[in-house]
């Protein structure tokens, strides 16, 4: 018992120092079933056992660094770490399933013309989006703030101002960028809708 106690306390000396992977496997083999056991005492579902000994076995890697054993026993500092780490699981889940439910509710709404009306403007901004960042592809620099900042409402003279450019070049990049633009949301309205 004596050397067995002292292979698991060199082992958990090896596995602090995060470099030995032979290590960690050796560890994950002895401690997963206790991870394991934990949860399925703390009234773990089955369904989220896996995920949540996941969760813990990266926390666990990510902290045993900071384990000193003159602050508590191994097991009593693991089974709190394990506790921890369900409280987090379950809170960022509610607060995942929570968000997640606001934002469905943004798509109900009172009555078909409404549902299709949200679904459009999501689709709009959708296809917008796709049309900057290809933009942005091919147009750098000032043809880009001077087109993005023609779209936030600042006049020609304001975006001539503030980047250093001629109104007239305002206007021939704004005119070179929209023309672009224009172009690549039509090519996406036709190639993706049908």
């Amino acid at each position: 018992m004596e050397s067995s106690l002292k292979t698991r306390n060199s082992l958990i000396q090896r596995v602090k120092l995060q470099s030995n992977e032979e290590a960690w496997d050796e560890f994950v083999h002895y401690y997963r079933p206790f991870i394991n056991y934990i949860l399925r005492k703390i009234n773990i579902s089955s369904n989220d056992i896996d995920d949540l000994i996941q969760e813990t076995l990266i926390r666990l890697w990510k902290s045993l660094p900071s384990y000193e054993k003159k602050n508590a026993k191994f097991r009593t500092w693991l089974t709190t770490l394990i506790r921890n780490s369900s409280y987090d699981f379950f809170r960022k889940r509610d607060a995942y399933e929570r968000k997640l439910e606001q934002n469905f509710q943004i798509l109900l709404p009172q009555n078909e013309s409404e549902l299709e009306l949200k679904i459009e403007k999501e689709w709009e901004a959708y296809i917008t989006r796709l049309a900057l960042d290809k933009m942005r592809e091919i147009f750098r620099g000032k043809a880009v703030d001077v087109f993005e900042m023609s779209l936030q409402g600042h006049t020609a003279d304001e975006i001539a101002a503030k980047l250093t450019l001629t109104p007239q070049t305002v206007y021939t990049l704004k005119t070179r960028v929209k023309s672009y633009f224009m172009g690549e949301v039509k090519r996406l309205i036709e190639e993706l809708e049908f």
